[in-house]
């Protein structure tokens, strides 16, 4: 039986970040800072597994127009379904050291199956001297998977926001212990 171990995340050791176009010219990028979640690794601390669940409300794109950010906070959720889930269902390697990471990702009350490509984890130093595991892990989801539009009118064709959305994880959590037992 291989020998995993698991770390609550720490959300000031990690991002959640995404980016998608604009107008077909530009690009939108954000970060969610809000979040909890688990992460799981092998005794090589290879990413296996993680859970996190976002708060939808706590998008930041960095802009000073707040009309603009809650048209892109509309695009991952809602005030009837203000969490936003992605939960890991297997992870194998592929290429090059990097794994695939299967994962279901619930938004705006809809799950869909999405893959996402991960480096293998590490043990590292922060720069207060703790011991943290770090991985990270990203790919592109398509949004209209959860029928979700900013203005349907406006959107048709992906011409004012595109259909892609990449998403980037770095997941950093407190290693109290290291598996090494």
């Amino acid at each position: 039986m291989e020998h995993h171990v698991g770390w609550a995340v720490d959300p000031g050791a990690c991002r959640v970040d995404f980016m998608l176009r604009h107008l077909g010219v530009g690009t939108i990028a954000g970060r969610f800072n809000r979040f909890t979640g688990t992460v799981l690794a092998d005794a090589a601390y290879v990413l296996r597994a993680f859970d996190l669940t976002l708060d939808a409300a706590s998008l930041d794109t960095g802009s000073d127009a707040p009309a603009g950010q809650m048209h892109v906070a509309r695009l991952f959720g809602s005030d009837e379904h203000p969490a936003i889930q992605l939960r890991t269902t297997w992870a194998r390697p592929i290429a090059h050291g990097r794994y695939q990471i299967d994962a279901l990702l619930t938004m705006h009350g809809e799950t869909h199956y999405v893959e996402l490509t991960a480096d293998p984890g590490e043990l590292d130093t922060d720069r207060t001297g703790r011991r943290i595991y770090v991985a990270r892990a990203e790919g592109t989801i398509d949004r209209r998977q959860w029928r979700v539009s900013v203005h349907p009118v406006l959107e048709a064709g992906g011409l004012l926001l595109g259909h892609d959305v990449h998403v980037r994880l770095m997941l950093g959590a407190p290693a109290e212990h290291d598996g090494t037992r």
